[in-house]
């Protein structure tokens, strides 16, 4: 596929891309530490479990296996919560977050500490513009969702697609970018956020984060916690 004709290079940060972290659901799983002993397991589990299903299909390199004892944190909301919200909680590894907090569904997987990624990369891969490859990026992103079941076709079809590399000195100012692409899909043009997004580190193949704002696109299967 031959998308140059609507692909954009741009060194702002995308919209509506933050991090998950300082994400309004997040906020709300923050208190959540009210739970019942039965329900936090099995949610728990069934966190675990999912976390694995996703890094199995993305490929998530020193991800596997997933488990309860190698943890970082997680956040699980009490049952009342979950079923207001739809939403059930997150788990942290060494390397990724894992989300379940739009219709019980996995939702976002993000790299933990990408800042620092980022700065190294800075220091090797800089690149002339002339090399810049949003084909290939919108390629290895589509893959991406399309592994964990999102609905691409849908959401080139009803969303507006955007392509970004970083430039560290601004899209007129700098003759070099670093191969770090954020691939993303909108409703209602620039501001308003994104439906779906993928950033990813070309060169290494690194997933920074995949997010789908809109369980409309997500085709997979709700988690069940009972």
């Amino acid at each position: 596929m031959d998308a140059s004709g609507w692909l954009a290079l741009s060194g702002e940060p995308s919209p509506g891309l933050g991090d998950a972290t300082k994400s309004p659901v997040s906020r709300r799983l923050e208190p959540a530490r009210n739970i019942t002993e039965a329900y936090q397991e099995c949610a728990l589990n069934a966190l675990v479990q999912e976390a694995n299903q996703v890094a199995r299909e993305l490929g998530l390199k020193g991800e596997l296996p997933v488990t309860r004892t190698n943890l970082v944190e997680f956040f699980v909301l009490p049952r009342q919560g979950a079923q207001s919200w739809k939403a059930i909680g997150k788990i942290v590894t060494r390397n990724y977050a894992y989300y379940a907090s739009k219709d019980n569904k996995f939702c976002y997987v993000e790299r933990t500490h990408p800042e620092e990624e980022v700065a190294r990369w800075q220091r090797h891969y800089l690149r002339p513009i002339s090399c810049l490859d949003t084909n290939g990026a919108y390629y290895l992103a589509t893959q991406w969702l399309a592994a964990v079941s999102i609905d691409v076709a849908a959401l080139n079809r009803e969303c507006e697609l955007r392509v970004q590399a970083f430039t560290p000195q601004g899209q007129k100012q700098g003759s070099n970018f670093l191969p770090l692409y954020t691939v993303y899909w909108s409703k209602g043009g620039e501001g308003h956020g994104s439906t779906a997004s993928v950033r990813l580190f070309a060169p290494t193949r690194t997933l920074l984060h995949l997010r789908v704002e809109d369980p409309k696109y997500n085709l997979r299967r709700p988690l069940t916690v009972e």
